[in-house]
């Protein structure tokens, strides 16, 4: 028996919360790594621009993180669109999640001092 059996329940339950994303297959559309695996600092941008295909005056949805190529939406299947969808809700959620710990605490999301 472990000296942290609440610690060890709750790894348990987080890895198979990460198993399971990892078998709906959700990806960022960008850079193609799992949801599961997308680094902590991930960053999937989501613009709405002219798109050379398309007459005048009408655009279309692009993604693009950091790690990965610039992809358009325009065409895309339900599932690539709730992927960008749900990638882009995880960074934002990452990113204020650190933006509190920082202003709490004083230091960075990394853990150095600001």
């Amino acid at each position: 028996m472990s000296d942290d059996p609440i610690g060890d329940a709750l790894r348990a339950d987080a890895e198979q919360a990460l198993a399971e994303i990892r078998a709906a297959g959700i990806s960022c559309p960008s850079c193609g790594v799992n949801m599961a695996d997308l680094p902590q600092d991930h960053r999937l941008v989501l613009t709405n621009e002219p798109h050379p295909d398309l007459r005048e005056g009408l655009s279309a949805a692009y993604a693009e993180c950091r790690d990965g190529q610039r992809v358009s939406l325009l065409g895309a299947s339900l599932k690539t669109l709730k992927a960008a969808a749900n990638v882009s809700l995880l960074d934002d959620m990452r990113a204020a999640e650190d933006a509190a710990f920082s202003k709490l605490t004083g230091f960075g999301a990394q853990g150095e001092s600001p």
